[in-house]
């Protein structure tokens, strides 16, 4: 059984519950923090004190709470079969028979081994990131529960910690790549913390990316002080005069050659943006009447009867296959939630339709379900500039193929 308690509050068993939407709120939060003490009994006592301080007959309360929590959890199809809910001598607990992997448990089993001492190196990185990987931002919390709400602070906290840690690390070691990821996810779940941003921007020192360094500082710098009402410390602006230094240097020939002579180029086509997508498909047009080549529109559709939720695993799926099977110059990109748009040069329609053929099966394999298709169109883009110009009409390709 995997249970994801931060950001939201899932079970997968066979498959993929979401609790909020299957128990009203105060069983929701009274099934949370059997989760949250998972391993261990929670008094009845610690129970009516965090839900029914104000009640008349509070033991009654508790008693009638568990037995309708027990009730919801046997109706729901693939909990049926479980017994979550174990009386025990003074209180209850989660059941400690079920094998469970439990989000905030990793994080706080790892974090608590590594407090001991805090020291961190090669033979305890990996448990680290480990922990680090599976908070999503905050716990749960439907009902505004205290209790739920200390454990959400201590969480975060831990979570915070950790990232300390490991970015320090990375930096004494000159491990960029994952200075920049572990920081930037950061940054994103806890935007209020200056020194997310402060690892980050020290991902892009390190890597000579001192424009991105320099416009990423000023969007913090108005985020913390208009948002959060934050004055930057000290380190903070030393870091900036870092910055502004070195991307004055880098503003010439052999500062931007440097730059782009160890930019790294990520294998697989380039996934972009619909702009960027746009001015690619332009300049490769323009290019094509010249070089004698042809190009090819592909556009596909994900066709699903689940929820939003399937649908987001299926885009990641679709974008995967699509990197897999084009080459490292072809370029793609998410039209909606649905749809992909790819440019291929190609000489003909059959070689175009052999590849959409490869990306085809590679989904269908990563898909599994049946009920999941991939629908595709193939268009051959007008390559004859000067048609399109005396026409005054400028392919809009979203427009034109949706």
């Amino acid at each position: 059984m995997k249970i994801r308690l931060f950001d939201s509050f899932v079970i997968e068993t066979d498959r993929k519950l979401f609790m909020n939407e299957l128990i009203p709120k105060q069983s929701l939060s009274l099934l949370e923090v059997f989760i949250v003490r998972y391993g261990s009994t929670v008094t009845s006592n610690e129970l009516m004190q965090m839900f029914w301080e104000d009640s008349d007959n509070p033991l009654n309360a508790l008693k009638f709470g568990i037995h309708r929590l027990r009730k919801i959890l046997k109706s729901i199809p693939g909990l049926e079969t479980y017994e979550l809910i174990r009386t025990e001598k003074g209180g209850y607990r989660f059941d400690p028979g079920i094998i469970c992997e439990i989000d905030c448990y990793e994080l706080s089993s790892r974090y608590e081994e590594w407090h001991k001492n805090k020291i961190i190196d090669f033979s305890n990185i990996e448990s680290l990131e480990k922990a680090n990987a599976v908070y999503r931002g905050n716990l749960f919390n439907i009902t505004d529960n205290f209790y739920l709400k200390q454990k959400s602070a201590y969480y975060r906290n831990a979570y915070l910690e950790i990232c300390d840690a490991l970015c320090t690390f990375y930096l004494k070691h000159g491990l960029n790549e994952n200075l920049m990821e572990v920081s930037l996810r950061a940054a994103t779940l806890e935007p209020s913390v200056e020194d997310n941003h402060f690892y980050y921007l020290q991902s892009l020192i390190q890597t000579h990316q001192y424009t991105a360094a320099f416009e990423y500082y000023q969007m913090v710098y108005k985020m913390l002080m208009r948002e959060y009402e934050l004055s930057l410390s000290t380190k903070m602006t030393n870091l900036y005069d870092c910055i502004v230094q070195n991307k004055d240097k880098q503003e010439n020939m052999i500062g931007i050659m440097d730059y782009y002579d160890n930019k790294k180029i990520e294998d697989g086509a380039f996934f972009c943006d619909n702009t960027a997508f746009d001015y690619i498909y332009e300049i490769n047009i323009r290019n094509a009447k010249r070089n004698d080549q042809s190009y090819y529109v592909l556009m596909f559709e994900i066709k699903t009867d689940k929820e939003e939720k399937r649908l987001e695993g299926l885009q990641e799926k679709l974008k995967f296959s699509l990197q897999s099977s084009l080459r490292k110059g072809d370029v793609f990109t998410k039209l909606n939630k649905y749809q992909f748009l790819a440019l291929l040069p190609c000489p003909d329609e059959k070689l175009a339709f052999n590849v959409v053929q490869r990306i085809v099966r590679l989904f269908k394999k990563k898909a599994q379900r049946k009920e999941d298709s991939l629908h595709y169109f193939i268009r051959e883009a007008n390559t004859d500039i000067e048609e399109i110009v005396n026409e005054n009409r400028r392919t809009d390709l979203s427009k034109g193929i949706v």
